[in-house]
């Protein structure tokens, strides 16, 4: 509802008061004090006296700094969810404009935070040449000194000129019997009168009838303090019922107030839906915030309550244009998409939450069981989600959807690799290599995943930067990973190749299968080393330079491991031909087998040379390492000669 010309009265609540520095004060805000409503509320209000100062602050500031928003796009948005969602206390206060419900909504939204009882009351208003607006509109009512008094913050709208930054008190505590001739709330309990008027006589009668009524029936039955006295003391709940029985026995044949009951349980519905939804993203985010689960879950039970509610009473509606008013509202599909995104938003929170409390380094299994199963809870309300949702329509909540997904899935998968990698050393790869490849396994789904939603986000309208660097992230994953896995698959082998270097008598047909089972592990690690020097760049030369010197690591061992069994098999040749007098028939088969040995363990020499120019290990570990291919050299070189 727009502001009007205002009607000529003097507040009963500013006899005797001079609020002349308090509108100074609210005028000459730093624009640093308005950030938040706490901020603003705070800064207003912190150094004033009583609460009738500190809400003529409140409502100097608002009328002094937001604007009325008349346009042809507005209109058109009235009474959706966006709507509702511009006319949210903190996006009045960011925007600094709105309708009357904005102004409403900021206004006690402020005096909340200062401790003054406020409420938003929602009726119709009667313009200066006596047409009552068709929409309706809101106001507010703030308890000042045990008594409640009313407000207009969007009237109180200096109107232009030079008047524009001096504050209009007319709609500022304006007394009762005054407020009512323009304005006629919904719930008769706001015309803080003991004789009401109804909606007929408002509609029908001049000022001065309704005024003479007023002072005839002054001492009238309805007894509104004893009623708000007694509704203040309810529950939430109760509290809502109880003013929408006295709103329908009041209006209950009016399809505006059918419609506005409607509207009031879908703004809880967007209202707790914005808390929820803050709630989530600061924990999910930020995970040393403390999350109530259940509490979390309860107050989705609630949405859903307010939503159902709505429905109720917009299926009462007859008049066409109310009907497609209420159809601009979410559909009972759109709303269950909403309450099955804020259940997987409460599963990623209790995921961040676990996350945040276990030990930053290498997690045991069932610390990793008890995040997979968060994660698993989140992924199923979010698959129910985007089963049935329409993105072009709730563009950011499949947004969200995406973005906590494809973070947990990171997470999860680096942790499940780094236990991977673990239980991948030499003394139990072997014993481990099932549950080992199970991680790996799970691993790569999820980097798999996490790529996949970032790609998705990547299409979105809005290129984020982190989106990028998520989608990196999940590509090195996947490198680490298949590094993990070479490296278990080559651990694994250790204890038997170990077994077969060491024994007596050669096992000539495992040492065979030992060497074939190494060598398709070496391809693979030339098949990896290929891969990454194409596409290192792409994810970051440091990363690159750090895989590399892993997969040395690796290629090291294998290639050590494999020239030992290669020339053990060598020498096995060369003795059984010696004994049994082939040795000129098996020369050329004996050498063969030597010169692969010798290639092997030169290849192992330039994965040392490798390590040594990173710089990366201690010198005594590579001198270590090279006393180690020294004396195999020399073993081969030996029998190369005796050939």
């Amino acid at each position: 509802m727009k502001p009007i010309l205002p009607f000529l009265f003097l507040p009963f609540g500013l006899l005797g008061q001079n609020f002349l520095n308090v509108d100074k004060h609210a005028l000459n805000t730093p624009p640093g004090k308005t950030r938040s409503i706490e901020t603003l509320s705070e800064y207003l209000c912190g150094e004033q006296p009583d609460d009738a100062h500190k809400i003529r602050a409140i409502y100097a500031w608002i009328t002094l700094n937001v604007a009325y928003v008349d346009s042809s796009d507005e209109r058109a948005l009235w009474a959706t969810p966006e709507h509702l969602a511009r006319q949210h206390p903190e996006k009045v206060l960011q925007n600094r404009s709105a309708v009357c419900q904005g102004y409403a909504n900021l206004f006690c939204a402020l005096a909340a935070a200062a401790g003054i009882p406020c409420e938003v009351i929602t009726g119709i208003v009667k313009n200066a040449d006596g047409d009552i607006e068709p929409i309706g509109h809101a106001w507010t009512a703030a308890r000042i000194r045990n008594e409640w008094r009313l407000f207009d913050p969007t009237w109180g709208v200096p109107p232009a000129g030079l008047s524009r930054w001096k504050v209009v008190d007319r709609y500022f505590m304006t007394p009762p019997e005054e407020f009512v001739l323009k304005h006629l709330p919904d719930d008769p309990v706001w015309q803080l009168l003991e004789s009401p008027l109804s909606e007929k006589q408002f509609r029908e009668q001049e000022d001065l009838e309704l005024l003479a009524y007023l002072r005839e029936n002054a001492q009238g039955e309805f007894k509104f303090r004893d009623t708000l006295q007694q509704w203040l003391s309810m529950d939430t709940l109760t509290r809502m019922m109880d003013a929408e029985s006295r709103i329908l026995q009041f209006n209950g044949s009016n399809e505006r107030v059918v419609f506005g009951l409607g509207q009031h349980y879908w703004g809880l519905f967007f209202d707790l839906r914005t808390t929820l939804d803050s709630l989530a993203h600061e924990a999910i985010l930020q995970n040393t915030i403390s999350f109530d689960t259940l509490w979390y879950l309860e107050q989705i039970e609630w949405m859903d309550r307010y939503h159902q509610r709505a429905r109720l009473f917009f299926e009462k509606l007859e008049t066409p244009e109310r009907i497609r008013q209420a159809e601009k509202f979410y559909s009972p599909q759109e709303v269950a998409v909403l309450l099955d995104k804020s259940e997987g938003d409460v599963h990623t929170a209790l995921f961040q939450s676990k996350l945040a409390e276990m030990p930053q380094g290498v997690l045991q299994a069932g610390q990793i069981a008890r995040l997979h199963y968060a994660m698993a809870q989140a992924e199923k309300a979010y698959a129910r989600a985007e089963r049935a949702m329409d993105c072009r329509k709730l563009p950011n909540s499949c947004f969200e959807i995406r973005h906590n997904r494809s973070l947990m899935a990171i997470q999860l998968a680096q942790r499940q690799v780094r236990l991977a990698q673990e239980l991948a050393n030499d003394q139990t790869a072997a014993s481990n290599r099932t549950q080992i490849q199970a991680l790996l396994a799970n691993s790569r789904r999820h980097f798999l995943d996490a790529i996949a939603d970032c790609e998705s986000l990547r299409r979105g309208s809005i290129p984020f930067t982190f989106v990028e660097e998520r989608s990196i992230t999940a590509r090195q994953g996947l490198y680490t990973l298949r590094t993990c896995a070479l490296r278990a698959d080559r651990t694994a082998l250790s204890p038997e190749a170990e077994s077969a270097l060491n024994a007596q008598k050669l096992p000539v047909q495992k040492a065979e299968t030992l060497v074939r089972k190494m060598e398709r592990i070496t391809r693979e690690v030339d098949q990896l080393e290929d891969s990454l020097r194409n596409i290192g760049r792409e994810l970051g030369e440091e990363f690159a330079r750090i895989t590399q010197f892993n997969l040395q690591i690796e290629n090291f061992a294998l290639q050590f491991n494999l020239a030992s069994l290669q020339f053990r098999l060598a020498w096995n040749l060369y003795d059984n031909a010696i004994k049994k007098n082939t040795f000129s028939s098996q020369r050329k088969e004996i050498r063969d087998a030597t010169l692969r040995a010798q290639k092997t363990l030169q290849n192992a020499g330039k994965a040392l040379d490798f390590m040594e120019d990173s710089g990366r290990l201690p010198m005594s570990s590579i001198q270590q390492k090279q006393m180690q291919i020294n004396k195999l050299s020399k073993a081969i070189k030996e029998l190369l000669e005796g050939l």
